[in-house]
């Protein structure tokens, strides 16, 4: 399954990635997929953007992926290329029931199940909801379990009951937040309420923090000392850092996740490296020489951040 090699030609690449995950398919699909729930409490922590990046990975690995938008302001949705002409009627899913996955255009073995103006009623019906109204989400994307290899789910920067709901349908939860001191606050408070909602779910997860938009300069060496220290404190992971782009956050112009634009740039080598970490966590079949880059950096930072202690 080791890929070997990396040459310069993008296509070749992706050639070579898909191949080291084929073989393992097979299994990785005969049982129910594992669902990510992608976190934090606070606005602009790269939720959409580590949560389409990854997913543009996987699925250049081969995995088929099915992303979820569960955020009113619909900005995965937009990034994917969801047409604009449907956005009025995006989100109904959640109220009516249909769920049906919209295949994304530029990300291979990537679906979308959209956002749009509708979401917000669809949240209103969990509400009314007699009982398990925390549980209507899961059951509602439990089919698509068996159809995809991963599901991937963008939550709103809020708690109200897509939130709740995101974290009893997930198996996993992933914390990202940019290297400023300010945003690991919403880390700590995401934490808290993964903490309460694991008295009733005691197989949820949290995989791990990734740190973004991280440039080694002015607060963010120590913001990311912290999140490190933060993840040891809670016994989590925190993966390698997602370098500072001017290409980040830019997937609403583009269509195409920077991992997948810019596949040689340092951005896009890291997110390889924490989609294989990602990826082993949960049980899908991944490249082992990414599995090992990413190893290797995690070490890395570790050792560089605690000052040659990790």
């Amino acid at each position: 399954m080791k890929t070997g090699t990396i040459p310069r030609s993008g296509k070749v690449v992706a050639d070579q990635e898909r191949a080291g995950t084929t073989e393992a398919l097979s299994r990785v699909r005969s049982r129910s997929a594992p669902v990510l729930a992608v976190v934090n409490r606070k606005g602009g922590a790269g939720k959409s953007s580590s949560a389409m990046n990854i997913a543009g990975v996987w699925g250049g690995w081969g995995l088929q992926v099915c992303l979820v938008d569960l955020d009113t302001a619909f900005n995965l949705t937009e990034a994917c290329g969801y047409p604009v002409e449907l956005r009025t009627d995006g989100g109904d899913w959640l109220s009516t029931g249909h769920v049906e996955p919209w295949p994304v255009p530029t990300m291979p073995h990537c679906a979308l199940v959209p956002s749009g103006s509708r979401l917000a009623a669809g949240v209103e019906r969990m509400e009314r909801l007699a009982i398990d109204r925390e549980r209507y989400l899961g059951k509602l994307l439990s089919p698509l379990r068996t159809t995809y290899d991963v599901l991937v789910l963008d939550t709103k920067p809020d708690l109200d009951l897509s939130v709740t709901g995101a974290l009893a349908a997930a198996t996993h939860v992933l914390a990202p937040a940019l290297t400023l001191p300010q945003p690991l606050y919403g880390v700590v408070r995401s934490l808290g309420l993964v903490a309460d909602l694991q008295e009733g779910l005691p197989d949820l997860r949290v995989v791990g923090f990734l740190p973004m938009a991280y440039n080694g300069k002015g607060l963010r060496p120590a913001s990311l000392g912290s999140l490190v220290e933060m993840a040891a404190e809670y016994g989590v992971d925190c993966l390698p850092p997602i370098p500072f782009t001017d290409h980040a956050g830019k997937e609403s112009q583009s269509h195409t996740p920077a991992a997948l634009a810019y596949r040689n740039s340092p951005a896009g080598h890291a997110y390889r490296c924490v989609a294989a970490l990602l990826g082993a966590s949960l049980g899908l079949a991944v490249p082992v020489e990414w599995l090992g880059r990413g190893r290797q950096a995690q070490a890395e930072m570790v050792r560089e951040i605690m000052g040659g202690e990790g």
